[in-house]
């Protein structure tokens, strides 16, 4: 169970997406596309690709274009041997293309700024639950199963639409309030390291605008 606080789907769902019919031949068009520029251009990099073949698939594929131990072969039958071989090829490699087209496609989901983010208020978020469940000590286990009550609770009720201030008032109860956005991702980005740290910042604010200073806490009068 994750939140997705920036309302993203599922990474599941997103998935699974990726091999439906219109994304596996959305897949095809653009190996296609990629392999034909590969092809005109030539040099190392079609050398390479084509490397990566494999011996016995590229060893099938010019098959048509070795010529024959014994005997002669004319020119005619020479031409279309190696213009189907160079066919045969061109297909392994939109296959091979394909291929690493779903692996980008499905890293891109996970690198996605927004589901980052995500993930890392959602670890806090688990850490600050971890410390008060063991505050509870022996009620341990009942207090985690209240909270991942109303936390699937919470989720259904943003899935249909409706209010999830009853459900987030018992987790403030329980000392365990549901992150709330942006304070929640600035909270998070501060956890980054140098170089990753200020580039989020700068995504933030982006999307949410300058960051607001917590309020200073008020004073108990005596």
């Amino acid at each position: 169970m994750q939140m997705t606080l920036d309302r993203l789907p599922p990474i599941e769902d997103e998935i699974a997406a990726l091999d439906e019919p219109d994304a596996v031949a959305d897949r095809r068009v653009r190996a296609e596309a990629l392999v034909k520029t590969l092809w005109e251009a030539g040099g190392h990099e079609l050398d390479r690709a084509t490397r990566q073949l494999g011996m016995d698939a590229y060893a099938a594929a010019i098959q048509p274009f070795r010529t024959p131990l014994y005997g002669t072969i004319s020119d005619k039958e020479l031409r279309a041997g190696q213009e189907l071989a160079q066919k045969r090829i061109r297909a392994l490699l939109v296959r091979q293309t394909v291929a690493q087209l779903r692996i980008g496609d499905e890293n891109a989901l996970y690198a996605c700024p927004e589901r980052q983010s995500d993930t890392r208020i959602w670890q806090a978020y688990l850490k600050v639950v971890e410390n008060v469940a063991f505050r509870h000590g022996d009620q341990a286990p009942e207090f985690l199963a209240t909270w991942q009550k109303l936390i699937a609770n919470r989720a259904e009720a943003e899935v249909v639409g409706e209010s999830t201030a009853s459900m987030d008032r018992r987790l403030e109860q329980l000392r365990v309030p549901y992150p709330k956005l942006p304070e929640a991702a600035w909270v998070a980005a501060d956890t980054l390291n140098d170089v990753d740290r200020p580039i989020e910042y700068a995504r933030l604010e982006q999307r949410y605008g300058p960051r607001t200073p917590d309020p200073a806490p008020t004073r108990r009068r005596k």
